[in-house]
């Protein structure tokens, strides 16, 4: 017998794996009463509905996300080295938690669940903005120029791990692979870094 917060969570994992294979519109609440092994009422008593149920299954995913990247964050890196643990993680996501992927992007993408995206916005500027103060420490000791917007360059790296995690879900053919991090950081800092700093990553390479 489970406890009303195992059950919660055996809902929301349960979830994840159904949304993952049959997308949010092709999933019902009688589909995830039955994979739990629950009745109907079961689900409707942790969750109001399938909407209030998958804004708690979105805010799940990106608190676990956002752990992570505060967990490398704290390690005090530098801004190259945090980008590229941070993109080794997310891409390591993609053989450890496929499902878990495939079902934080399509919060993103399907136009099915777009609308409960304006619900989730505090959740989605949180991971955005976690790794600000490192380009805001970059800034301040010259490692990449004064004008960068690091909301925006934040953004942009984000949203760069996430179009080479929706190619390898969707798009790659089968000889292409995920690059390296260290490809994708350099290729976005490459723009941004200043003289002095590419002079010094030359030296110590």
């Amino acid at each position: 017998m489970h406890n009303s917060k195992e059950t919660k969570e055996l809902i929301l994992d349960t979830s994840i794996e159904l949304f993952a294979r049959h997308s949010f519109a092709n999933v019902s609440m009688s589909d995830i009463a039955e994979a739990c092994g629950l009745t109907k009422p079961s689900i409707y008593y942790h969750f109001n509905n399938k909407q209030g149920l998958f804004i708690a299954l979105a805010q799940r995913i990106y608190e676990r996300i956002k752990s992570e990247l505060m967990t490398i964050i704290e390690l005090d890196l530098p801004l190259r080295e945090t980008l590229i643990q941070i993109g080794e993680v997310r891409f390591e996501s993609l053989e450890k938690q496929p499902d878990l992927v495939r079902t934080h992007l399509s919060f993103l993408f399907v136009p099915d669940i777009r609308d409960l995206i304006d619900s989730l916005q505090d959740d989605i500027m949180a991971l955005q903005q976690a790794i600000i103060p490192k380009f805001t420490e970059a800034i301040a000791i010259g490692e990449i120029k004064s004008s960068t917007d690091p909301l925006l360059t934040s953004i942009m790296f984000h949203s760069t791990l996430n179009t080479y995690l929706i190619r390898a879900l969707h798009g790659c053919t089968d000889s292409e692979k995920l690059p390296a991090a260290e490809t994708v950081v350099d290729a976005i800092l490459d723009g941004i870094s200043t003289e002095n700093y590419r002079k010094k990553r030359k030296v110590n390479k």
